[in-house]
């Protein structure tokens, strides 16, 4: 009889091979996995509940069963067989275990291969400001933003931490002093740990997975901004324009609206919107808007402007930006992928 591992293994392989952003895993089912925007079958044979149980066994410790039993789901991190690590978020329906199997990928990205211009590669550089890094789930943002925490560990001598909901990615120190702290085990909370590096001298913070505790955080988060810190945050969502609105709508519930843009725009360093198309061969590729917080966009922002920040975008080519229609039109014009795999 196949085991839990051989089994995941088969499946897992196969996927990766086929450059999938996760692998689904439901009882009754045939596995499936999503490739661009679309999901397709994987596997022929239907998860079975027995193996949904003996997976559920094989790849949870006793404590986190038990905190799945409680709070009837949990993601963790785990490495499979020979070196597959994934983020796995486990949950229930029907009242069965299901699985959703994210793969991280082995080694960082060189920012160099990012193919970002110098002006966004700046923020290594800088002493403080805020860089969002956002897209949707797998998007490839995490990756981005460790190709710049791996950069400054590499060639700086600085003192880094992450504050993350899992790490998925583990940074050896290179350069720099580096700690990453995962919230529930290493931290309580995001605002405990954010609130850590106010006390600390930290040179660069990383935050990944904040998503409900933003509006405590946010304050404390530019509170590090403006000082001598970097910070990379990390977010989902679908636009720069977008992110400015919401950012200052959540610092607007603490102080005044006046006050929230201005402290935006004071600290704003620059926005990075990625979205993964994936091209006829099932290569993914990277479409990246980038918003730069020049003189312009700066005064936009404490005016309230933001929707003409968009027109500041289509016109900064020059200074390194550039907006998402026009970043897979150059896709589109490289032959990379074609209009109907939009």
């Amino acid at each position: 009889m196949e085991t839990p591992q051989s089994y995941l293994y088969k499946i897992l392989s196969a996927a990766i091979k086929k450059n999938a952003i996760l692998v689904h895993f439901s009882v009754g089912n045939r596995p499936q996995v999503k490739i661009g925007a679309s999901y397709q079958p994987i596997d022929d044979a239907i998860l079975e509940k027995e193996m949904a149980e003996k997976i559920l066994n094989d790849i949870l410790s006793d404590e986190e069963r038990e905190q799945l039993g409680k709070d009837r789901e949990i993601v963790a991190v785990k490495e499979l067989e020979k070196n597959l690590r994934f983020r796995i978020n486990i949950y229930f329906e029907r009242n069965f275990p299901a699985f959703s199997f994210y793969h991280i990928s082995g080694s960082n990205r060189e920012l160099a291969d990012c193919d970002f211009p110098e002006s966004v590669t700046a923020f290594t550089s800088i002493s403080s400001g805020l860089l969002v890094i956002a897209g949707s789930l797998g998007s490839g943002k995490t990756s981005t933003a460790f190709s710049f925490i791996e950069e400054i560990n590499k060639n700086q001598a600085k003192h880094i931490v992450t504050i993350e909901e899992t790490i998925d990615r583990v940074l050896a120190a290179r350069g720099s002093i580096v700690e990453q702290r995962q919230v529930g085990r290493d931290a309580v909370s995001f605002r405990d740990a954010i609130k850590y590096c106010l006390k600390e001298d930290v040179d660069l913070v990383y935050i990944n997975g904040i998503k409900d505790e933003l509006d405590v955080c946010l304050i404390s988060i530019m509170e590090l901004a403006s000082g001598n810190s970097r910070v990379i945050l990390e977010l989902n969502a679908d636009s720069s324009v977008e992110i400015i609105a919401r950012l200052v709508n959540i610092l607007s519930k603490s102080l005044s609206a006046e006050s929230s843009r201005y402290i935006l725009a004071d600290d704003l360093f620059g926005v990075i919107v990625q979205k993964l198309i994936y091209g006829r061969s099932g290569e993914p590729n990277m479409a990246a808007e980038i918003l730069l917080a020049n003189s312009v966009v700066k005064s936009y922002i404490r005016e309230g402007k933001f929707q003409q920040i968009e027109s500041v975008i289509q016109t900064s080519r020059r200074e390194g930006m550039i907006s998402m229609e026009k970043a897979v039109d150059e896709l589109v014009r490289k032959g990379k992928i074609r209009k109907e795999d939009l």
